[in-house]
């Protein structure tokens, strides 16, 4: 999978979903490590309640899936990192990211999300507007510090594997 601008995110979704992070994270962000967390507001909740979303990353994925069952802003500045984790296959089995906004210096300078496949690193590279689905609690996934100057801002949304329902619920 490559990261890819989905037909449900046009331009107007993209800029309303922009201006609430910016407001959330101004008002409500939380410094967990070197990154920055800002609670959903409804125009995120919106987005991960929608079935075309849904459907979208099932596609993705290539298999079905459950419903989302969180979403957060994330913030990154300059020096901000993401350390190597694996999320829990409770609340994040896949991970859509969509990138809101990359700002600052050149694209090409902004460390691209890492993922650890089968013993390889592999890189993906976002730019505002693309969205990304990977397997978050199977594939450690990290961040490398932002250079001086940069600013990056995504929607992160978690959602269940349909497939292994039992072993996700208590």
């Amino acid at each position: 999978m490559t990261p890819k601008r989905p037909g449900w995110l046009d331009s107007d979704l993209l800029g309303s979903l922009i201006d609430e992070a910016e407001v959330r994270l101004a008002e409500r962000a939380l410094s967990v490590g070197s990154m920055w967390y800002a609670p959903p507001g409804p125009v995120a909740r919106g987005v991960s309640r929608r079935s075309r979303v849904r459907n979208w990353v099932a596609d993705q994925v290539g298999r079905p899936i459950g419903g989302a069952t969180g979403c957060v802003y994330l913030g990154y500045r300059s020096g901000d990192a993401c350390r190597v984790q694996v999320d829990s296959l409770e609340e994040f089995a896949f991970n859509l990211l969509v990138c809101l906004h990359l700002g600052g210096a050149r694209r090409s300078s902004v460390p691209p999300l890492t993922l650890y496949e089968g013993g390889r690193r592999r890189r993906i590279p976002m730019a505002a507007g693309d969205c990304f689905v990977f397997s978050a609690s199977n594939t450690p996934h990290g961040r490398a510090p932002l250079p001086p100057g940069t600013r990056l801002l995504l929607l992160s949304v978690g959602f269940t594997d349909a497939v292994y329902p039992d072993e996700v619920r208590p």
